[in-house]
């Protein structure tokens, strides 16, 4: 049995895979957003008037589904694929994003160098655990830089009983997918859980970052998937031979 922490999306993504070649697993849904629908009509009103919209989190995309449909002159910057194929489903159109890994500082380093920002409007779109590296990095470009966050994440307040009820369906693994989800496991299991039991199982999940973050909480078998995509955690337990890589 598999213990699956990460969004409601996700999580039913993964189960559903899992469903098709017989392996068990269970959600352990500890993360919510609520989504300012006031912004989102801002934008929606003011899409056309950016030269760049940077989209910082794949979570972002379901709820800006209206926004992408009527978009015909930005160029959107995203941090993956994962982000970008969600983008092109919706309105095919060109899409920027780090080939090699994913992420905000892999999409600066192996993109935005080459880009055109020069007198540009670039709009931001990011939840309320976004950081400010992008500012940062462009902030020597002459260009008009606004942001705006859409929604806000919300991590579960979860009692002992329910963390020792979970993780006894954990025997085979638990599968992460963000930082932040890591972050929570190992506050809340330092008081509600046994933490030698929790660094002893094997975790799976889809980036560089959340595994070097397992690591440093001392958790001793790691794997990630090399192409960052929650599709391929399939293929990461079935095999390590090629798709995947332990830490």
């Amino acid at each position: 049995m598999y213990l699956i922490c990460s969004t409601e999306e996700n999580s039913n993504i993964i189960i559903e895979q899992f469903k098709n070649i017989g392996i068990e697993a269970k959600k352990l849904i500890i993360v919510k957003f609520i989504v300012f629908d006031n912004r989102l009509k801002l934008i929606l009103e003011t899409i056309n008037s950016y030269d760049y919209i940077l989209i910082t989190s794949s979570t972002i995309i379901k709820y800006l589904s209206s926004v992408i449909k009527i978009s015909q002159n930005p160029i959107f910057l995203t941090v993956g694929k994962t982000s970008a194929d969600k983008i092109l489903n919706i309105n095919p159109q060109i899409v920027i994003y780090p080939n090699i890994n994913s992420g905000i500082h892999s999409l600066c380093e192996e993109k935005l160098l080459n880009v055109d920002f020069f007198n540009k409007r670039l709009l931001i779109i990011e939840g309320s655990t976004s950081n400010n590296y992008i500012k940062q990095f462009l902030k020597y470009i002459p260009m008009d830089i606004s942001s705006v966050i859409v929604y806000q994440t919300i991590y579960e307040e979860i009692n002992k009983n329910f963390i020792n009820y979970k993780f006894d369906d954990a025997s085979n693994g638990i599968i992460v997918t963000s930082g932040g989800l890591v972050d929570w496991l190992f506050t809340k299991t330092k008081i509600n859980f046994d933490k030698n039991k929790l660094i002893n199982t094997n975790f799976y999940t889809i980036h560089k970052n959340i595994s070097d973050k397992l690591i440093n909480y001392g958790v001793k078998n790691v794997f990630v998937t090399k192409d960052s995509q929650v599709n391929q955690i399939v293929d990461l337990i079935k095999s390590t031979d090629g798709l995947c890589d332990k830490i």
